[in-house]
């Protein structure tokens, strides 16, 4: 150890071990000695200096110390780029620097001195972030390296956009366009941020498939145009600031076939003249055919100059064959659904043949019609038809996916996640309930038949609360009763079950509280028959008649059965008596009622069924939902609020 080391004591150093058997030395360093520290003092300092433009010139700076200092100008690293950006985005500028000492950052716009506030920000690497930039922000930023020495200096141009909703610089105007062509409705627009355009089809999003093509540009191209295609499309343009529609009505024209199906649709439903006139042809010339294969399977002879010819030699079956399969005639198809020693008459069969005879299109129009995508080939159905065997069945039997029939396709569609249907049939069963329902001017649901709260009870019924108010001793149920269920578990309380609230279907009445109610007298004629006014128990019924029991009056009459008798017994004279005294005395009750009704209309007082007077104008409350007023002798009650109660 050197203690209170001098000048004297650098120089090289080396360590020696040494000992009888020898000696070793270690590598030699290197001591040198500085002296105390001394902090750096500028001996020239740089001098501001003006100069020609391109003359050269030298800035001096020199500086002392112990150890001798470093002395450097700020040196960019990274310099900021000029940046383009849209109106509301944020924008970084970059700019760091080096130098001995350290140089420090400072941003300046146009040689002024940013303005302090949220959106402006300088962060500890020099980078200056401008959030939500506005109109205004737009100009020229310079990036100041400073130190000691001296600084640099760095520009960048800002550009703001400003936000631009979207302007279509192509629309589309009303096209008709042939069966079977392609078509292409062009929509381009333009705005800040650049728009996306999408296409809609009678209010549904068309998206992109075998069918439909949405170009970059936006133009929509629509392959092998079909009837189903005929609509209104509307093509829409959105960007971040905003959207623009314009739409065009497309009409297709023409009905060319494109399939034997549709030939023989067209041959069976002519629309117009000339297809009516092909349609005879096609009739002629398909019972012209038939009677060959007749006559060929028959073995006639024709008679040719004197020469007699076998039908067979002049016409094989193979060719037969041959021309009605290219013609696509009924009784050649329904040959390839034949069996081989029966008729083909099950129930798929049978819808197959339907099909066909009502001209119904193939699979692949109803394909299209649902906005799924052509089927050109059969590898085209892959996402609609999964199973590569089904696939190859269809090629075999069809030839063409434009010849596959309606039924059988629909009955191999893969299922719709949640249902029992493939897509194309969930369609067509979708749509056709659908316009069933808005054709039905009764339907419940329509402005004007129900009330909201009226449906609101409807919507809550249930067949689950049907069979608990209509049969016999069923008090647990489930609340969906197609659904089976491990009793007692997934069973309900009928008194849980939600009932339908009569009330809300009420008008004003004396006594509301009884309204949705059968009365007394109703009960009387529509009551549950009882086990008491059946057979008797123990005594099974017999080929007795039936005798109507009378008893005193106000009492029900009941059905009863004769025990035992050998004759049917026949109402007496006494027992037709008993009965006219009944209605008499029902008569004399009525009479009184209506005297009691005429004697409260004749004053201007008011008698409520408790017996209760009011007087004329008076207004009370019956129960907490029921208020009632005397109005010339005559009680009408008004309903306020019956909502939490129920009947």
């Amino acid at each position: 150890m050197i203690q209170n080391t001098r000048e004297t004591d650098q120089g090289v150093y080396q360590c020696m071990a040494k000992n009888a058997a020898g000696e070793a030395k270690t590598q030699e360093v290197t001591l040198r000695y500085f002296g105390s520290p001394a902090r750096p003092t500028f001996v020239i300092q740089p001098q501001n200096t003006e100069v020609l433009v391109g003359e050269s010139v030298t800035l001096e700076c020199s500086a002392t110390g112990h150890p001798l200092p470093r002395i450097s100008l700020p040196q960019f690293t990274v310099t900021p780029q000029d940046r383009a950006v849209i109106e509301g985005q944020t924008v970084d500028f970059q700019c760091e620097a080096k130098g001995y000492p350290q140089p420090v950052i400072a941003w300046t716009k146009g040689g002024s001195q940013l303005s302090v506030d949220r959106r402006h920000l300088v962060l500890s690497s020099g980078t200056l972030r401008i959030s939500a930039v506005a109109l205004h922000d737009q100009g020229q930023y310079e990036c100041q390296a400073v130190n000691i020495i001296g600084s640099q200096r760095v520009v960048a141009q800002l550009t703001v956009q400003p936000r631009v909703t979207p302007v279509f610089s192509s629309v589309p105007s009303d096209q008709t366009a042939e069966v079977g062509s392609n078509v292409q409705l062009p929509c381009s627009s333009q705005g800040e941020p650049e728009p996306t355009i999408t296409w809609n089809k009678d209010g549904v999003q068309v998206t992109e498939s075998g069918k439909f093509h949405i170009s970059p540009e936006g133009f929509l191209t629509i392959h092998d145009v079909g009837t189903a295609d005929a609509g209104r499309y509307e093509c829409v343009a959105r960007n971040t600031i905003g959207q623009a529609s314009v739409s065009m009505v497309l009409s297709v024209s023409g009905s060319r076939p494109r399939s034997p199906n549709d030939l023989l649709a067209l041959f069976r439903y002519p629309r117009d003249p000339y297809t009516v006139e092909q349609a005879r042809a096609g009739e002629i010339f398909e019972r012209t055919l038939q009677l060959i294969q007749e006559h060929v399977q028959g073995g006639l002879m024709v008679d040719l100059n004197g020469t007699s010819y076998h039908y067979n030699d002049l016409v094989s079956p193979q060719y037969l064959s041959l021309i009605a399969n290219l013609s696509g005639c009924t009784a050649h198809r329904r040959r390839l659904f034949s069996m081989a020693h029966t008729v083909a008459l099950d129930l798929a069969a049978i819808n197959i043949q339907r099909g066909r005879d009502h001209g119904i299109p193939p699979y692949h129009d109803f394909r299209v019609y649902c906005n799924l995508s052509a089927a050109h080939t059969f590898e085209d159905l892959k996402n609609e038809i999964q199973d590569p065997e089904v696939r190859t069945k269809l090629r075999r039997l069809y030839g063409s996916p434009l010849n596959i029939d309606l039924f059988p396709a629909l009955m191999v569609e893969d299922l719709v996640p949640g249902s029992r249907l493939g897509p194309t049939l969930m369609c067509l069963l979708s749509t056709q309930f659908q316009r069933l329902r808005d054709g039905d001017r009764l339907w419940y649901e329509n402005p004007g038949v129900f009330s909201p709260a009226q449906l609101t009870q409807i919507k809550q019924t249930s067949l689950a609360r049907i069979l608990c108010d209509n049969s016999d001793n069923i008090t647990r149920v489930q609340r969906d009763v197609f659904r089976v269920a491990e009793y007692p578990h997934g069973y309900s309380s009928c008194d849980d079950i939600p009932r339908v609230d009569l009330r809300v279907w009420q008008d004003c009445c004396e006594d509301c509280r009884t309204r949705g109610q059968f009365s007394a007298f109703s009960y009387h004629f529509r009551g549950r028959r009882s086990l008491d006014v059946s057979y008797r128990e123990g005594e099974p019924p017999t080929e007795a008649g039936t005798t109507l029991s009378v008893g005193k009056p106000g009492q029900r009459p009941r059905n009863a059965t004769a025990a035992s008798s050998e004759h049917p017994q026949a109402l007496g004279p006494s027992d037709f008596r008993d009965l006219v005294l009944e209605m008499q005395q029902t008569i004399t009750d009525l009479r009184t009622q209506i005297k009691k009704l005429e004697s409260r209309l004749s004053t201007a007082e008011c008698t409520d069924v408790d017996g209760e007077p009011h007087a004329d104008g008076a207004r009370w409350k019956r129960d907490v939902c029921t208020i009632c007023e005397c109005r010339d002798g005559q009680i009408t009650c008004f309903v306020e609020a019956c909502h939490g109660s129920r009947p």
